[in-house]
């Protein structure tokens, strides 16, 4: 299995030497502006590891999964006292007029360089990316549409990513996904399943799992579970109000049910204290 790990989408083109040709059955086309980092995960069929065929009649499986910013719609339910949440719909459309180059950020001075200059840049280096270590960014907005959502309150239709959070984050994969023998980190890394201690262990994982897609599926709950739990530290958090509901047993007693057979056994316990009395004023042996 060979990891391929991406800054962002984009479509490459680049050939590589390989040891037999096959031909690509199926190949799907999607555009998302909101990208953070894709994988591409090139794995040998079953048959060829288990030596059932020979490489040149294999088929190797080519995978790509990727992470990328969204705005989720919740629907949020309390079963037994634990919270289940449930998305209802979800987003990535991307504000143009956003993550526009931040002529305040200090980096580069934006005054002494021609727009025409900063555009040729972006279009050749950078293009649909997120991440641009050059040219810091304002925030990335990511915008709910109004005819998709009119259950969604007017204030809320519009979610900010800061371009500190993307580079910070954009970082981290790039050096969990590093190789540990001190290799140059690139932006296109090729990475292979670990045997002596210098891959990434993040390969071992792609390696074993059998649902790339619920693999991925788990790290996005994942970041996305610690951006909302660190969020309520934010000045902009907001706490929504609302109605807790607790189911909560009573029991309620129908005495007039209860009378007749509370009579009954009253009248039996005093019968019996009657005969015993009896019995010991008698001295009625036992």
């Amino acid at each position: 299995m060979i990891s391929a790990i991406y800054n962002g989408f984009r479509n490459d083109t680049t050939p590589n030497p390989v040891t037999s040709s096959f031909r690509i059955e199926e190949v799907v086309n999607n555009v998302c502006t909101t990208g953070n980092s894709s994988f591409v995960v090139m794995k040998a069929s079953d048959d060829w590891l288990e030596g059932k065929v020979p490489w040149h009649e294999s088929k190797p499986v080519a995978t790509e999964c990727a992470l990328y910013f969204c705005a989720n719609m919740y629907k949020a339910e309390s079963q037994n006292g634990r919270l289940k949440e449930t998305v209802m719909n979800s987003w990535s459309n991307r504000d143009p007029s956003s993550y526009q180059v931040d002529p305040q950020s200090g980096t580069v001075d934006i005054a002494k360089i021609s727009s025409a200059v900063v555009k040729a840049y972006l279009a050749e280096y950078v293009g649909d990316r997120l991440f641009d270590p050059v040219l810091q960014r304002t925030d990335l907005r990511l915008t709910i549409p109004e005819d998709e959502s009119p259950d969604v309150m007017s204030f809320t239709r519009s979610f900010n990513v800061s371009y500190a959070y993307i580079a910070s984050i954009t970082n981290f994969f790039g050096t969990f996904t590093a190789r540990t023998d001190g290799t140059p980190r690139g932006t296109d890394q090729m990475v292979y399943p670990e045997w002596d201690g210098s891959e990434t262990p993040l390969v071992n994982a792609l390696w074993e799992s059998d649902n790339l897609t619920q693999t991925f599926n788990n790290v996005a709950l994942s970041l996305t579970n610690q951006i909302r739990n660190t969020a309520i530290n934010s000045p902009k958090y907001q706490e929504a109000t609302g109605d807790t509901l607790m189911w909560v047993i009573h029991v309620k007693v129908q005495w007039p049910y209860l009378a007749f057979p509370i009579a009954m056994i009253t009248l039996g316990i005093v019968y019996v204290l009657l005969i015993v009395v009896e019995s010991t004023r008698l001295q009625v042996p036992v």
